[in-house]
């Protein structure tokens, strides 16, 4: 597809209804500063709004990956304390009700 849109160019009407429709308001922003008197190629805006939906999925990816990550932590370390006979009301002094559930549950499965 790049191939074909490489070369061809977009019209600054299109890319005003672009960004209304999708929100991406930076889009306009690189048309104005790619306008050579109408021949902003569509590849390369399209291009840059890509990139930056890759980016931002990468963050939201990164940032769900912590917090699972941290969620599997909390639940090996209540299954450590369950396993050295603590309590439930000691345990639940640092974790949350739900925390100690879940660990309970992976526990017993």
């Amino acid at each position: 597809m790049s191939e074909e849109y490489t070369n061809k160019s977009i019209d600054g009407e299109i890319i005003n209804l672009v960004t209304t429709i999708t929100g991406f308001s930076k889009l306009s922003d690189i048309f104005n500063e790619l306008d050579d008197g109408g021949k902003t190629p569509v590849w390369k805006c399209v291009q840059e709004m890509e990139d930056e939906w890759v980016q931002k999925g990468v963050a939201e990816g990164e940032r769900k990956g912590e917090i699972k990550g941290m969620q599997k932590d909390r639940q090996t370390a209540i299954i450590t304390m369950i396993e050295l006979r603590l309590t439930k009301e000691q345990i639940l002094t640092k974790y949350s009700e739900e925390d100690y559930l879940k660990a309970e549950e992976a526990l017993n499965n």
